[in-house]
């Protein structure tokens, strides 16, 4: 058995997926962790997280509908949850999507009501 040197995870060496760095073999409990520790620097092993601001939803990164408010391992994987997080200036993103969603709706709306009174009219 090995540890995953991200989440601490113990894997089967059998099943785990695996990457190399300076000649040692690591093993991960799922591609998440893996791409997090290919994602590190060589020199210098992944830094733990800073604290996250007060609530944040916690979620498993291999189930990411298993969410909770504080820290806490996974009900079905057993895995350390992680913080959620959400990229910066996420917020106008999404409320520029949702205004341009708004606009084709009522666009949409607009247009179908002709046909649906021509259709209804008989």
């Amino acid at each position: 058995m090995a540890t995953d040197p991200i989440c601490g995870m113990t894997v089967d060496e059998a099943e785990a997926l695996r990457a190399e760095r300076d000649g040692q073999t690591y093993y991960f409990c799922c591609d998440h962790c893996r791409r997090k520790f290919l994602a590190a620097p060589a020199a210098a092993a992944p830094e733990p997280p800073a604290p996250a601001p007060a609530g944040t939803d916690y979620v498993c990164p291999m189930h990411p509908e298993v969410r909770q408010a504080h820290p806490g391992d996974c009900i079905k994987c057993g895995m350390p949850l992680e913080p959620e997080t959400h990229a910066v200036g996420t917020d106008e993103a999404e409320a520029g999507e949702r205004q341009a969603l708004l606009r084709r709706l009522v666009a949409a709306a607009i247009l179908t009501l002709p046909v649906f009174v021509l259709a209804m009219a008989h």
